[in-house]
């Protein structure tokens, strides 16, 4: 998988709703230990989360 390229859709995303106020990378890639096993943990801050339960796009 090119995880570049999901973060920075991600990235683009979350920058065109007003409702996400962060995105933080953590687990081993933030620490710099990725692995071939490794996935991407990314945390995602919200003002209000509601509209985003249902959303399933």
């Amino acid at each position: 998988m090119d995880y570049d390229a999901v973060i920075g859709t991600l990235t683009r995303w979350a920058r065109s709703q007003e409702n996400v106020r962060a995105l933080v990378l953590t687990g081993s890639a933030a620490a710099g230990q990725v692995h071939p096993l490794s996935d991407r943990d990314i945390e995602v801050y919200v003002h209000d989360p509601a509209p985003l339960l249902d959303d399933d796009s």
